[in-house]
């Protein structure tokens, strides 16, 4: 059994402590919060960033591989999940969910028959956040350090937290009235376990958190998820 249960009044704390505006440009990017501010450049991710974003998707690539292979698919996991909203609304909710994907070509889920919007796709390295950005790591070429969607940007970034584990966030930027710079309203911080002895949890996300801002206030809400064990 894995258990990463997080103290989310931890993960709230720093959502708020960092959620001030702040000027980001190049490659250092990897502490933006909301609010931040980013050029119209356009770069690539930096060789520290492939680096780990390869093991992140390896990993992915393994998991998808070794679920669809053995007899993962049809076991429990059970999610940790819960949010402060812009009312200031809070709920702290476990989630008992089966692993669900029956063709490899399908994305696999944490299905339930929970209402919670809580985050039922499983990242592997051709679903999830990272579909566009890992076949291309995987491949040996260095993608650009955002991802494009419509006239907006989401900046990945990819750091090392401990010799098992490795994190990515996701950036959403929107482009300025000017169309001079991407200011950021949404940033996801997500954890992966990268190293393991137990096959069945190697690429599997132990965390989720997610800061947003709230609408012209630019208070935020946030939300936490995470994997409780895989049964």
């Amino acid at each position: 059994m894995i258990t990463y249960r997080t103290n989310f009044l931890l993960c709230l704390m720093c959502a708020l402590l960092f959620s001030c505006g702040a000027s980001k440009h190049g490659n250092d990017i990897s502490d933006a919060q909301t609010g931040a501010s980013f050029s119209t450049e356009v770069k690539s991710l930096n060789f520290q960033s492939v680096e780990v974003a390869y093991k992140i998707c390896n990993a992915f690539r393994s998991k998808r591989n070794y679920w669809h292979a053995q007899p993962v698919i049809g076991m429990t996991a059970n999610i940790s999940f819960g949010y402060t909203d812009c009312d200031s609304d809070t709920a702290d909710i476990d989630i008992a969910s089966i692993i669900k994907g029956p063709l490899l070509s399908s994305p696999m889920v944490f299905d339930s028959l929970s209402s919670e919007n809580y985050d039922k796709e499983v990242q592997t390295d051709l679903h999830g956040d990272l579909r566009t950005v890992c076949p291309t790591i995987l491949a040996g070429s260095t993608p650009l350090e955002f991802i494009s969607s419509g006239s907006d940007r989401i900046y990945t970034t990819f750091v090392n937290v401990s010799p098992t584990l490795d994190r990515f966030s996701l950036i959403h930027a929107k482009l300025n009235d000017d169309k001079t710079s991407y200011i950021s309203d949404e940033v996801i911080v997500i954890d992966v376990l990268t190293s393991t002895t137990d096959d069945k949890l190697l690429g599997t996300v132990t965390s989720t958190t997610t800061s947003k801002v709230c609408g012209e206030n630019k208070t935020n809400e946030t939300s936490f998820q995470f994997l409780d064990s895989i049964l």
